[in-house]
């Protein structure tokens, strides 16, 4: 179910875009496992907001941890002085 109407999207819905970078956010997807766009790739270990609720944090404390760290990651990524 989407999060404030937020959903990941299926490569699918992204037929025909094309993308400088793909960064993958979780620790099963591959290149074996699904055709990914085109692009330079990064892969970034992010824990699923389901596993933080197994360890007994709120859906809203999951997602902030999450938004956390990717906000942390996108801004090392951009500051990148190869970008």
């Amino acid at each position: 179910m989407p999060y404030n109407g937020q959903h990941g999207k299926r490569f699918s819905e992204l037929e025909g875009e094309t993308f400088d970078w793909v960064i993958t956010v979780c620790n099963y997807v591959g290149d074996e496992d699904l055709p990914l766009p085109d692009g330079e790739r990064l892969q970034w270990s992010v824990e699923d907001p389901g596993d933080m609720q197994v360890r007994g944090l709120s859906i809203d404390e999951a997602m902030r941890e999450v938004r956390s760290d990717l906000q942390a990651r996108i801004a090392q990524f951009i500051a990148r002085p190869d970008l």
